[in-house]
This record gives C-alpha cells, structure tokens and sequence, in this order.
C-alpha cells in the first residue's frame, strides 16, 4: 500500500485520539521528525514500525489497510463468480462434445461434478478444454476407469 495513505491515516487517526506529534512519537518510540516524514508520507514504513505506532494509537496493524481488504474482498467475489461461469459454460461443452454419446445416469452425474468442481480451482478455459478433449478421446474402456476411480473418492 502507498505509504502517503498510510501516513495520512497515522496523522488522522493520531488528530482523532488528540495526540501531539511528540505525544505519539514518544509513545512509539520514535523521534518527532521521522513521525513527521511517516505522516507526510515521505519516508516508508517497515512493519515493526507500523506495529509499534498502530500499538501507540490504540489500533490493529489491519486498521491501516481496511480499504485495501475490502477491495480485495470485492476482487475474490468477482473471481469467484468468474469461475462459476466459466464451470457452467464447461458443463455446457462437456454436454454438447459427449451428446452423440449415450450416457448412463451416473456417468453424467460424474460429468456434472467434474465440470463443477473443475471451476472452483483456478484451472483457465484452455486447461478445461484440453482435459475436456482428453476425455473425449478416450476409449469407453479408459473413460469407464477414469470415472470409477473418481468416484472411489
């Protein structure tokens, strides 16, 4: 993160709990110019610097990355839904490639778990396709061990 952002909510935050920029140095044990550059961003923070100020403030080291984490949160969501529709349009081609193939109930229920679990991991379009092609490839026999073995676990 910017340590401009970071030193801005150290001097906000330090305004907030009425400390002087001595007050707060002292209590981290730091010197009142280098709390000075931090909140100005002028100088970067390590982490056991970052850890004693967010102690002298009263607060979490996380505090100073809560935007941070939520953008991240918002970022998973987005993959997470990414990667449902990339399983769903996977289901769909397993679907239409094994069509002239006649399937027994289990066999494409084994089909619709594979596709689903396949777009949870973070497997790109084109390694799905390519194990869709794998599949396909096989004899019935291959394809009979393959399905056997995956649902023994």
């Amino acid at each position: 993160m910017d340590s401009q952002i970071i030193g801005l909510k150290i001097a906000r935050l330090r305004k907030e709990k009425h400390l002087t920029g001595i007050e707060l140095a002292r209590r981290a044990g730091l010197s009142q110019p280098q709390l000075s550059r931090l909140e100005n961003g002028k100088q970067g923070l390590r982490s056991a610097t970052l850890t004693r100020l967010a102690s002298a403030l009263e607060v979490q080291p996380a505090y100073f990355f809560e935007e941070e984490q939520a953008a991240l949160s918002t970022l998973k969501q987005k993959e997470k839904q990414s990667r449902k529709a990339i399983g769903q349009s996977f289901t769909d081609e397993i679907f239409l490639g094994v069509g002239n193939i006649a399937l027994t109930p289990g066999y494409e229920q084994i089909l619709r778990k594979l596709s689903v679990a396949l777009s949870k991991d973070d497997c790109d379009r084109r390694t799905l396709r390519q194990l869709l092609n794998r599949i396909l490839g096989m004899n019935n026999t291959e394809r009979e061990k393959l399905f056997v073995r995956l649902v023994r676990k």
